[in-house]
């Protein structure tokens, strides 16, 4: 009668609250070695140790599965920011209450980095149980 999925994740992952958004500023390098990179500010939709989830890009950005964007910075609130290298490995239209985003996973991120994403994902939980 019941069907529960499971899934299995590395990471726990935080759905990061409207209240609590940060930006996380991607640039786009151009083909042509004359123009200057584009800079694409987005929006954290969710976070984990392993990776980011980002909505809010305008058409232009075309997030496709394979991507990878150099030095993108996690402006976490009350912290240090955070660089990594993003992968993109996975992108949702729109449907529904649901925004377009994408996701991606941290390529290599320092263990500084980590620490901040956790404490930021620590920080967040803790607030939002003392809601309740």
């Amino acid at each position: 009668q019941v069907l529960t999925r499971l899934q299995r994740r590395e990471y726990y992952r935080l759905r990061v609250p409207a209240d609590r958004a940060f930006p996380c500023q991607v640039t786009v390098e151009s083909a042509d070695p004359l123009a200057e990179p584009r800079r694409y500010s987005l929006t954290a939709y969710d976070l984990s140790c392993g990776g980011i989830a980002l909505t809010g890009y305008p058409p232009s950005l075309g997030p496709a599965r394979g991507t990878i964007y150099r030095g993108a910075r996690l402006v976490l609130p009350d912290l240090p920011a955070v660089t990594a290298d993003l992968e993109v490995v996975h992108v949702q239209s729109a449907g529904g209450p649901e925004p377009a985003r994408f996701g991606c996973r941290f390529i290599a991120a320092s263990d500084g980095a980590q620490t901040l994403v956790q404490r930021f994902i620590h920080r967040v939980e803790r607030e939002m149980r003392t809601r309740w």
